[in-house]
């Protein structure tokens, strides 16, 4: 059997709390809750190393999302918008484009996993 996914959530929202409620029955998921405060969030990024961060986007500063992922290039960032209903997911796939060709193949790989909104 595959070890649980760690799946950090953050802040203390009713809407976090519900989702950590509604997600404790996925028995591969490993869930824990931090604190609403970027210094306990690196804390515990580097401590447990989880996989996937949930938090609410309006929670957080605008470049809050990339600049995690700049410093935790491991870590899928999954921002849920209350107000559109919408789930944002970024990660960092890092590519060192050497030559104009690799920068080409780089996008067509991104467009063709793209899918229209529908």
């Amino acid at each position: 059997m595959a070890h649980p996914q760690k799946v950090l959530l953050y802040g203390g929202s009713l809407f976090i709390e519900c989702l950590q409620a509604s997600l404790e029955p996925v028995s591969e998921l490993e869930l824990e809750r931090v604190e609403a405060r970027l210094d306990l969030l690196r804390k515990r990024l580097d401590e447990d190393l989880p996989s996937v961060l949930i938090l609410e986007l309006g929670a957080a500063p605008g470049d809050f999302g990339l600049a995690l992922l700049k410093e935790f290039p491991h870590l899928t960032l999954i921002g849920v918008d209350l107000e559109s209903d919408n789930l944002m997911v970024l990660s960092i796939q890092q590519e060192a484009p050497l030559a104009v060709a690799d920068l080409v193949r780089v996008i067509r790989q991104q467009a063709e996993g793209y899918n229209e909104p529908g």
